[in-house]
């Protein structure tokens, strides 16, 4: 038991610290400090900085990619035969996050931080990060859009979904909500307003029409039989 409460001490410690003061510059003495524990305990336990953010990442990314997985289950067992239904899947996909927010504010207030500091890694790492944690249940997701949307190339899907990604990253890690357009201060808007926002955004963005394509169907309709 000590170990684990060791183990989740430390991790704390890194998510705290990596959100507020950057991956590269939060020092071992520094995180050791916070987390009350020696040096030796964070090698025991992780071996490496690298490792140690690999498993903050892990720890936040099981029970998401859990909850993403149940919600498109259960939106996919009610189209049954029917298309899924894109605003559906992207709910399944936002929502989880969104509930994370707000059911745990204490836990998830570093959140933001900690997104926006992973994605200014250097590509090759950040890529690794997302293709181990985030890969198959991204995967998923696209397939459940492509069945959705099969009038549109599936390769045309997959980098909407990408674009729809990256939005979604901008708006959680609390970028848009930095004042630096003059003139045009950012909207002081509620977490939920926001995934309807950005839903509505995305849900239009990935049913728009392509140029070599019919217009897509935009939710769950039934086939003519």
């Amino acid at each position: 038991m000590a170990g684990a409460e060791t183990r989740e001490r430390i991790l704390n410690a890194a998510e705290r610290l990596f959100a507020l003061r950057g991956i590269a510059s939060t020092s071992m003495r520094a995180l050791t400090r916070a987390a009350g524990v020696n040096l030796a305990a964070v090698h025991y336990h992780f071996g490496s900085k690298e490792a140690l953010l690999d498993a903050v990442i892990e720890r936040r990314a099981e029970p998401l990619n859990a909850a993403r997985n149940l919600a498109l289950d259960r939106h996919l067992a009610d189209c049954a035969q029917d298309r899924p239904d894109v605003e559906q899947v992207l709910r399944a996909f936002l929502e989880p996050v969104v509930e994370k927010l707000l059911r745990s504010p204490a836990e998830g207030q570093h959140l933001p931080r900690l997104i926006a500091r992973v994605e200014a890694q250097p590509p090759e790492i950040l890529e690794a990060l997302y293709r181990k944690h985030f890969g198959a249940v991204s995967r998923r997701f696209i397939e459940a859009f492509q069945h959705a949307l099969p009038e549109l190339p599936k390769e045309v899907v997959s980098d909407r979904f990408r674009l729809t990604m990256g939005s979604i990253f901008a708006l959680f890690s609390g970028n848009l909500d930095l004042d630096c357009i003059p003139g045009h201060p950012p909207a002081a808007v509620s977490t939920p307003e926001k995934l309807a926002r950005v839903i509505r955004y995305a849900t239009g963005g990935l049913c728009a029409a392509d140029s070599d394509s019919p217009a897509p169907r935009r939710g769950l309709e039934k086939e003519s039989r």
